[in-house]
Order: C-alpha cells, then sequence, then structure tokens
C-alpha cells in the first residue's frame, strides 16, 4: 500500500509504492530520486526542495505518484 511521508525539516516527500529489498536510487530529475527494488521494480520516489515545485517529468508511475500527491491535504488560505 502507498504510503507518502513529509520532512518539512528537509523540504522533502518520500513516497513509498511498493515493499521490497532495496536495491538503489537513480536521479530522475535535479530534485527527484528514484529507488529500485532488487526486482527491478519501482518502490518509492523522494522529493526534495518541494517548495520549489515538484515536477513529475521522468517519474516512473507518474499518474500514481500525482494522485497520491493530490491526497495531501493543503492548508486553506489566510
Amino acid at each position: 500500500m502507498p504510503d507518502l511521508r513529509y520532512d518539512d525539516e528537509a523540504d522533502a516527500i518520500y513516497i513509498s509504492l511498493r515493499k521490497g529489498t532495496h536495491r538503489g536510487g537513480r536521479e530522475a530529475g535535479p530534485h527527484t530520486i528514484v529507488y529500485y527494488g532488487t526486482d527491478g521494480e519501482v518502490l518509492g520516489v523522494e522529493f526534495i526542495v518541494v517548495s520549489q515545485g515538484i515536477d513529475l517529468t521522468g517519474v516512473p508511475e507518474a499518474e500514481r505518484v500525482a494522485d497520491l500527491l493530490r491526497a495531501i491535504p493543503h492548508p486553506a488560505p489566510a
């Protein structure tokens, strides 16, 4: 089951898409790292400097990731 964690101190979001044995990560963009399992499947995606925006270009399963990001509650404007 997908899991999304935001670290405000690091200004980063990590989205876990599935469980598996971690093999390593690969940059998909200047502020995006995609993590893969030993079976080659995408385990998760990390976005850093998210306060400057999130670019899904080159992110595997981008539509699924976008759906998860849309589910994050946003504060109401003051």
